[in-house]
């Protein structure tokens, strides 16, 4: 039979090791879920970047169509004009 010291030597033991695992079980998801939380910030980041790169090119295209549509109206209106000036000469 153990003794009284024994029992109580082995319940702070058997404590130690109960708290220690908590301690570990809990660092152990702490750190998971700051990688989860990483992991989600790094993702939204790209989700935007990409999405910042893609508007830029729309507008890139938008603003390269325009100029065109312009070049090309002023190539009419001037080609008019020099039709009007050589008909009334």
């Amino acid at each position: 039979m153990l003794s009284e010291v024994e029992v109580e030597s082995l319940a702070e033991s058997d404590l130690d090791a109960r708290s220690d695992w908590l301690v570990d079980a809990d660092l152990e998801a702490f750190v998971e879920s700051l990688a989860d939380t990483d992991a989600e910030l790094r993702s939204e980041s790209l989700v935007e970047a990409e999405c910042d790169v893609r508007a830029d090119s729309l507008v890139e295209a938008l603003c390269e169509s325009c100029l065109e549509a312009l070049a090309e109206f002023e190539a009419e209106v001037l080609s008019e004009m020099l039709i009007d000036v050589d008909a009334e000469a």
